[in-house]
C-alpha cells in the first residue's frame, strides 16, 4: 500500500454540523419544567486509540455504539490520498482494521445494526471529474465494495454520500449529493435492500444536497439538508407511510450542509446546525415542527457543533468544539441538554497543545464521544471520550 499523507493543519478547521431530534407532541406543548438532571455534569473518561498507521494522522468521522461496543469510522491520511478504517472499542481496549487499501477513499458515515454487520459510505477521490460515490458492508469478518447508482443527468459520475442508516442487514438508506451538467448540486437518496443500492425517486431530494439521515425503520426515516448557493437554509423532510413531509420551523439563516441527524423513535428525532456560517444552533422538532434550544452564552460556547445522541435518561449530548479565546486554539466541547431543554456547556478534555475538536457521539448503554487533537507538529491522534458513571446503571 502506498504511504499515506501525513494531516496537517489546526483541528480548530472545520465546518459545523447539524443534527435533528423530534420531540413528542406532548412534550413540545408543555412548558419546560424544572429537571433535576439539568445541572449536573456528567463526567468523561479520556481513552486514546490506536491507528494503523501512527505516523500518517488520523481523525474519526462516525461512532456506532452497540451495548458497551462502540464501532468508530476513521480516516488515515486526507481525502485524497488517504484510506478509511474501523475501530472496536471495548472497554478501554481497541483494535483497528482498514476497510479500504484504495488511496483517495473516504468513509464518511457508518451503520451498524449489529456488531458483526456494518454499512460505510463515503466517496472515492479520482482526478477526472474528482469524486464518485462509495459504499462497503462488513460481515463475516471482511468488507465488500458495492456498486452505487450513478444518476444519468450526473456530471461524468461526480458525487459523495454523506450518511447511512440501516435497520438490519436487509434495509439501509444513505444519502448525499451529485453534480447535474450545469455543475449544480443535486440531492441523491439511495436504499439497499441486501444485496444491492437503488436510487430513489426525485420527490424525495429536492433539497440541493443531503448530508444527513436516520432511520428508526423503512417507514419512519428524517432527513436533513438545504441549499447549495443563495441565502442559507436548512431542510428538513420526514418519511412516514403516508409519504415525505416537510417540518418547518427552522431560524432563517441557518445551513444545512454539515447536517447531522438523530432519531431515538418513530415520533422523536434532535438537531444540530449552522447559522450564518459560524453560530452552532440546536433544534428540537415536534412532528413537522422545529424550534430552537437555547445556547448559554459567554467564552464557553462551542462554535461548531458536529453530532448528538440520547441516552436512555432522555439527557442529550451535542460534541464540537469551542475556541480558546487566550490562544485562539480549538478545545473539544459538549453541550449537555436535558429533558426539558435546558442546556450546560463543558470542555472535558484539553491534554492537546495544538487544539482538539469532538467528531461524533452515540449513545447506548452509555454515550461515547470520540474525535481527534494534535499536539506540535505531530500527526492528529484520535481518542474516545467514554460516559462515567452511567447514569442508572
Amino acid at each position: 500500500m502506498t504511504i499515506l499523507r501525513r494531516l496537517a493543519a489546526a483541528a480548530a478547521a472545520g465546518a459545523v454540523a447539524i443534527a435533528l431530534l423530534p420531540a413528542t407532541a406532548s412534550a413540545a406543548a408543555a412548558p419546560a419544567a424544572p429537571d433535576a438532571r439539568a445541572g449536573t455534569k456528567v463526567d468523561w473518561r479520556a481513552v486514546p486509540l490506536k491507528s494503523p498507521y501512527p505516523d500518517a494522522g488520523a481523525e474519526s468521522r462516525d461512532i456506532e455504539c452497540i451495548g458497551r461496543t462502540c464501532l468508530i469510522l476513521g480516516l488515515i491520511g486526507d481525502e485524497r490520498s488517504g484510506a478509511p478504517y474501523l475501530t472496536t472499542l471495548t472497554g478501554r481496549t481497541s483494535t483497528t482494521a482498514l476497510i479500504s487499501k484504495v488511496p483517495g477513499t473516504t468513509g464518511r458515515s457508518l451503520s451498524c445494526p449489529t456488531t458483526d454487520w456494518c454499512m460505510v459510505v463515503g466517496s472515492v477521490y479520482t482526478k477526472a471529474p474528482s469524486d464518485r460515490t462509495w459504499a462497503a458492508s462488513y460481515s463475516g469478518g471482511k468488507w465488500t465494495t458495492h456498486k452505487t447508482p450513478t444518476p444519468t443527468n450526473g456530471m461524468k459520475g461526480q458525487g459523495y454520500l454523506s450518511g447511512v442508516s440501516c435497520t438490519s442487514s436487509t434495509w439501509c438508506a444513505a444519502v448525499g449529493w451529485y453534480f447535474d451538467p450545469d455543475g449544480d448540486a443535486q440531492g441523491l437518496l439511495l436504499t439497499w435492500d441486501g444485496k444491492s443500492w437503488t436510487r430513489v425517486e426525485k420527490s424525495a431530494t429536492r433539497s440541493r444536497f443531503i448530508p444527513a439521515i436516520d432511520c428508526v425503520s423503512p417507514q419512519h426515516c428524517v432527513l436533513v439538508g438545504g441549499k447549495q448557493a443563495g441565502p442559507a437554509s436548512i431542510q428538513i423532510r420526514r418519511w412516514t407511510p403516508s409519504g415525505w413531509s416537510r417540518v418547518a420551523g427552522a431560524p432563517a439563516g441557518t445551513d444545512g450542509f454539515t447536517a447531522s441527524v438523530s432519531c431515538e423513535s418513530m415520533k422523536s428525532c434532535l438537531i444540530t446546525a449552522r447559522k450564518d456560517s459560524e453560530t452552532p444552533v440546536l433544534l428540537r422538532t415536534s412532528n413537522r415542527t422545529a424550534r430552537k434550544i437555547a445556547l448559554p452564552n459567554g467564552p464557553g460556547r462551542p462554535f461548531e457543533l458536529r453530532s448528538v445522541s440520547c441516552d436512555p435518561t432522555g439527557t442529550c449530548f451535542a460534541v464540537g468544539a469551542v475556541m480558546q479565546q487566550a490562544n485562539d486554539r480549538a478545545t473539544s466541547s459538549i453541550a449537555q441538554i436535558s429533558p426539558s431543554d435546558q442546556v450546560t456547556l463543558s470542555r472535558p478534555y484539553r491534554n492537546f497543545t495544538q487544539g482538539s475538536a469532538l467528531m461524533a457521539i452515540d449513545c447506548d448503554v452509555r454515550c461515547v464521544a470520540t474525535g481527534q487533537g494534535a499536539s506540535g507538529v505531530d500527526p492528529f491522534t484520535t481518542f474516545a471520550l467514554i460516559q462515567r458513571p452511567t447514569p442508572g446503571r
